[in-house]
């Protein structure tokens, strides 16, 4: 939900201020989770080896994979074509091979 405060995209989304908080909060239940519980002894030993940083790497890591996820759903992926239609074909001509 973040990614709707960008200003090229704000206005295309609107997020109520309930919305939000209920998204921060499952995010922090997550979080909480995958940190105390799901990967309890793997949190110890990161920390206590890599600090800070191996918590950083760990959520770029989770938010790559769920950016990831979402882009690929069928209905978003199509979305992501959609303006092709739109695209004059004869201004390409000659920058990409002709289709055989």
């Amino acid at each position: 939900m973040q990614i709707t405060k960008h200003p090229n995209v704000s206005d295309l989304s609107r997020i109520t201020p309930t919305q939000e908080k209920s998204a921060d909060m499952e995010v922090a239940r997550l979080f909480e989770r995958l940190i105390t519980d799901n990967c309890r002894d793997q949190s110890k030993a990161a920390f206590r080896y890599e600090g800070q940083d191996a918590f950083k790497a760990s959520f770029e890591v989770l938010g790559t994979v769920a950016m990831q996820e979402l882009v690929s759903h069928k209905d978003v992926d199509s979305g992501f074509s959609g303006f092709t239609q739109y695209l004059n074909e004869a201004a390409f001509k000659g920058i990409f091979p002709e289709k055989k």
